[in-house]
């Protein structure tokens, strides 16, 4: 089978070596409006020519537009970036010869860049609206030629950006240097915290993105791309034994067994409960998925015995992220192994908040966000089940009503913990406080009239769960 590899070549504005060239007269000017026709046309052609593309034309075409205009498309249509209609055919005869040879040369990342002139002079304010990559890179090509987007921190410590005369090979931001070179920024940065420019790196040379590289491509070293990076299909199985896996699992069986299909990874034997549902882990798979809390557990084989790492690779398309059985674990007998959860993690929630104040803040007022620090695991799921309803009878029966519940802990490190290594068994927490309590402050007290019911509430839970099928060990 074949699998679609579009957001590969989504066009975004960070990759650009997935954008090849065009049918048009080399150096012919073409318009804003007319770009993503042109780019989308060679995507395909190339792809077609150099890879063997056997899907409809018509429908790469409506494919590759739709991505360029949601990403070039708006820098293009951005009347501040100053789009030279002239700039862009020169571009766009550059990467028409580049794909005539099949990428064997990488697109010119830079020559992009030039198609815009920039509309703001000297002392223009070119704050962006986030400190994130497109921003940064709009702002940046917003300055007129000869100048630079420099970023500076108010007295508030708010960014602030200038269009400024470059006069040395300082940088405030990732897209704050000239063609050829890269700012090189640390790990944690921030506005106020300048790099500096230095030519893109040879291959064989340690990186930690694509623009780092003379190459635009980027393994943990700068190296030239793999022959089929920009194919806009790829063969399914190509791509897995091009890992070299030692276990390969496809959840395509009507029943909880698995085998081995393509040939070269090991045989293990599994168990467990596998529910038949429509949509596969990979689109379009049409394999069997894990629902209703089914999981998968799989005897680890021989070649990962004593293997000193353990790298696990997974499409997965969880429905519910409150499910509390792992997707898939590795283990032995003594359960010890690996186990693959779908959970919200830190960096989605991160995301989500960032997003929420970003687009919500009132007008006049400009948010920013700075992460410090490693984010924790959250832990979520419904309380429901048999054990939930031994603690709704017990604390009625304490309290003299009926319970209430309210999602609390769910942030705590060894909350989630145990939820990742006991996900088979309920978590019930209960927080001992009162509205006077206030936890974790100066003044934090406990009522002991609450206290005691708690304590009585927790004796009946005990006596209620013992009498739950299954529940009592």
């Amino acid at each position: 089978m074949r699998m679609s590899s579009r957001a590969r070549l989504a066009l975004a504005c960070f990759a650009l070596s997935s954008l090849v060239g065009c049918e048009s007269v080399p150096g012919t000017p073409t318009e804003a409006s007319a770009l993503c026709a042109e780019v989308a046309a060679i995507v395909c052609d190339a792809d077609a020519r150099c890879f063997g593309s056997e899907g409809p034309r018509a429908s790469c075409l409506t494919a590759q537009r739709e991505a360029c205009d949601q990403s070039l498309g708006t820098l293009a249509t951005d009347a501040r970036l100053g789009y030279d209609p002239a700039r862009a055919g020169a571009f766009l005869s550059s990467l028409e010869a580049r794909g005539l040879g099949c990428w064997a040369e990488p697109a010119d990342l830079d020559a992009l860049l030039e198609v815009f002139r920039g509309t703001g002079p000297e002392g223009s304010e070119c704050t962006p609206r986030a400190i994130e990559g497109h921003d940064l890179l709009v702002s940046s090509l917003a300055c007129a030629d000869g100048t630079a987007c420099r970023l500076h921190v108010r007295i508030d410590g708010s960014p602030e950006g200038v269009c400024e005369t470059r006069s040395d090979d300082a940088c405030s931001h990732p897209w704050d240097c000239e063609a050829g070179s890269f700012c090189s920024l640390p790990a944690r940065w921030e506005p106020g915290v300048w790099g500096e420019c230095r030519p893109r790196r040879t291959n064989g040379w340690a990186c930690t993105s694509d623009v780092e590289c003379a190459s635009l491509f980027c393994d943990g070293v700068c190296t030239d791309a793999p022959d089929d990076r920009l194919a806009l299909e790829v063969d399914y199985a190509a791509v897995v034994l091009g890992s070299d896996p030692a276990l390969y699992l496809r959840l395509n069986e009507s029943s909880g067994a698995r085998r081995d299909e393509l040939g070269g990874p090991s045989a293990a034997a599994s168990g467990g409960t596998v529910s038949r549902v429509a949509m596969g882990a990979i689109e379009g798979d049409g394999a069997a998925g894990l629902a209703d809390g089914s999981f998968l557990r799989v005897a680890a084989p021989e070649a990962l015995v004593d293997a000193e790492g353990l790298t696990l690779e997974c499409w997965a398309r969880p429905d519910d992220v409150s499910a509390v059985a792992p997707l898939l674990e590795l283990a032995d007998a003594m359960d010890y192994g690996p186990h693959v959860w779908a959970f919200d993690t830190g960096d989605e929630l991160y995301a989500l908040v960032e997003k929420t104040l970003l687009e919500t803040s009132p007008g006049g007022i400009k948010v920013s966000l700075t992460r410090r620090g490693k984010p924790g695991h959250s832990w979520l799921y419904t309380p429901k089940g048999p054990a939930f309803e031994a603690a709704d009878r017990a604390y009625t029966r304490a309290w003299g009503r009926g319970l209430l519940q309210i999602g609390v802990g769910g942030t705590i490190p060894f909350v989630a913990l145990f939820g990742r290594r006991f996900g088979d068994l309920p978590l019930i927490l209960n927080g001992v406080m009162d509205p006077e309590t206030g936890a974790h402050g100066p003044n934090e007290s406990m009522h002991l009239g609450v206290f005691e019911k708690a304590i009585l509430a927790n004796v009946h839970l005990y006596a209620e769960l013992a009498e739950v099928p299954g529940l009592a060990r």
